[in-house]
């Protein structure tokens, strides 16, 4: 009896706690649903089944086709000087520009070996709350590898937006408080001079349940450009076989940017540009005259334009060459490109006496901008007087200067000693014979817009091209830069003052011979005016009135 009122007391004890419970902080307990009996954490796992480039649109991804989603920019050569009259030219195409797509298999396995994420790399997953956007919890993984502590921990029956990313790589970045904020504010922070970084996220809600709380069919998009780049040596010789591509790199890759973790997108300005190696490795080349690099990723977005800048040693035989291709690349992410760079020498030059004679690539004083067909100031060279007096390029591309503040000369000696003319070593002075013989025997096409209003038109030339043959290339290329003559200027306290003057630069180019009339009193010189609307077009002659003080371009003859 006694065991019978203990057990009673204890009942109701119990009973009376219980409902204590269930009341509070509600004033209506008929409304409290109690959980029910098998309610817990859920474990929850990601399965991927692939991984892919793919052109994003703002927040709108259109995944991959595997058409070509943009059309391909139109292949352009960029020069390296060998030599004073050698270049090394390299045409730069892209033979492909698609969002390609892999296979891969991620926890428990990676099953397609080209491109997936093999064995060893990491994921992480980070879960917020779909109905406030708070953040819940995040887990990395890791491809092939079973979790000890299970997957990541949510609650049965809440809705939750996932999301995915990885760098491709055995490693991730600490998580940060950035990530940790609400889904519509957090952020990643990407720091990486190699890695990719792709992302996956829940298109709508994920609740897990009480049975498999597996994510499956997940395929990892690629937010940074993928870069492949091909280099051929086959143009230059039937036996010019690479033997290594060394120091490569591509330049203008950002080291950081932050990624919204709700998209994935880019969000703010890219920043810490600097050049990311390219690969090539000589144990994997399948071709002596093609090489072909890994796959490297470029954080960057051209928006259209050439900004990203290619260089490379590469070993032809016995000679090591180095290309340069200086804004050459597109880069847009979420695009796998292949760049493909086709090698030859060229050599600058033109017929003379009938006979092709090879001359210097650029103006001397000129800088070697990659591009000596195509008139730029920075090609158009200093002047020289007849003694070999420099005005540097840069101090040329103003307008009249007080003699004074040049180094120019009043009065020049005009005998044939007194020629200074710098040429590099086995290069000289042509002679006027040899101007002239260029202007009768060679294919003559005027580049650019002459201007007789303004002396600041640096883009106007004449290109040599080759004649009598089908498709003829530009072999030879004089800008026309003008010349610079002393004149007396009115000063502003009475007086003259003694001024450099430039002359017709953008309608007419000036160039030293080593010839004379009249005793060296007056050099012959090539003087080129293009003119257009001429019928037919005038193109140049040699002219017996250039006075030695006068500053004049100079391309020099090989010997």
């Amino acid at each position: 009896m006694k065991y019978f009122n203990k057990a009673t007391l204890v009942f109701l004890i119990l009973f009376f706690l219980i409902n204590s419970c269930r009341s509070a902080g509600s004033d209506n307990t008929e409304n409290i649903t109690d959980p029910p009996f098998n309610a817990g954490n859920a474990s929850v796992f990601f399965n991927l089944t692939g991984t892919e480039f793919s052109e994003s649109d703002g927040n709108n991804l259109q995944a991959s086709t595997g058409k070509q989603l943009r059309n391909p920019q139109a292949a352009e050569t960029y020069y390296t000087l060998i030599n004073p009259s050698t270049l090394l030219a390299a045409e730069v195409s892209e033979e492909s520009s698609i969002p390609l797509k892999t296979t891969a298999g991620i926890n428990p396995v990676a099953a397609d070996p080209g491109g997936a994420l093999a064995n060893g790399k990491k994921f992480r997953a980070i879960a917020y709350q779909a109905s406030d956007g708070s953040y819940v919890g995040y887990k990395d993984f890791i491809v092939d590898t079973p979790s000890t502590s299970g997957g990541l921990k949510l609650t049965v029956g809440t809705p939750y937006n996932i999301v995915v990313y990885s760098y491709g790589t055995n490693s991730l970045p600490g998580f940060v408080s950035s990530e940790s904020q609400s889904f519509t504010s957090a952020t990643h922070n990407y720091n990486s001079i190699t890695d990719g970084f792709l992302y996956w996220k829940t298109q709508t809600s994920f609740t897990p349940n009480m049975g498999d709380n597996t994510l499956k069919n997940i395929i990892l998009t690629h937010r940074i450009a993928g870069v492949t780049v091909k280099v051929n040596s086959g143009t230059i010789n039937n036996t010019s076989y690479i033997d290594n591509i060394t120091s490569a790199t591509l330049k203008n890759h950002n080291r950081t940017t932050i990624f919204n973790i709700r998209f994935g997108n880019v969000v703010g300005s890219r920043g810490n540009p600097q050049a990311v190696p390219v690969i090539f490795n000589p144990n994997i080349q399948n071709s002596a005259t093609e090489w072909i690099s890994d796959q490297l990723f470029v954080n960057a977005d051209s928006g259209g334009n050439k900004t990203i800048s290619f260089q490379g040693d590469v070993k032809i035989g016995a000679d090591t060459k180095t290309i340069k291709a200086e804004n050459a690349f597109i880069i847009k992410p979420g695009f796998r490109t292949i760049y493909k760079i086709n090698l030859k020498e060229v050599t600058c030059g033109a017929k003379i006496n009938n006979v092709f004679r090879e001359f210097a690539c650029y103006n001397q004083g000129a800088t070697k901008n990659g591009k000596p067909f195509i008139p730029a100031k920075e090609i158009h060279g200093s002047k020289y007087q007849w003694d070999g007096t420099e005005l540097i390029q840069s101090a040329d591309w103003g307008g009249n200067l007080v003699l004074t503040e040049t180094p120019f000369k009043t009065s020049v000696t005009s005998t044939a000693a007194a020629m200074k003319l710098p040429c590099d070593e086995g290069y000289r002075v042509p002679t006027s014979a040899e101007w002239e013989s260029l202007i009768n025997e060679n294919t003559l096409q005027g580049i650019g817009t002459p201007n007789n209003n303004s002396i600041y038109v640096f883009d106007v030339g004449m290109q040599i091209l080759e004649k009598g043959v089908d498709n003829p290339k530009v072999t030879l290329m004089l800008p026309h830069a003008g010349y610079r003559t002393i004149e007396d200027y009115t000063a502003v306290g009475g007086g003259t003052v003694k001024h450099s003057q430039i002359n017709k630069r953008g309608t007419t180019g000036s160039y030293w011979s080593s010839s004379s009339n009249n005793n060296y009193t007056h050099i012959n010189g090539l003087y080129l005016n293009y003119n257009p609307s001429g019928k037919p077009p005038s193109f140049g002659n040699i002219s017996g009135n250039l006075k030695s003080n006068v500053g004049t371009n100079l391309r020099c003859i090989k010997n």
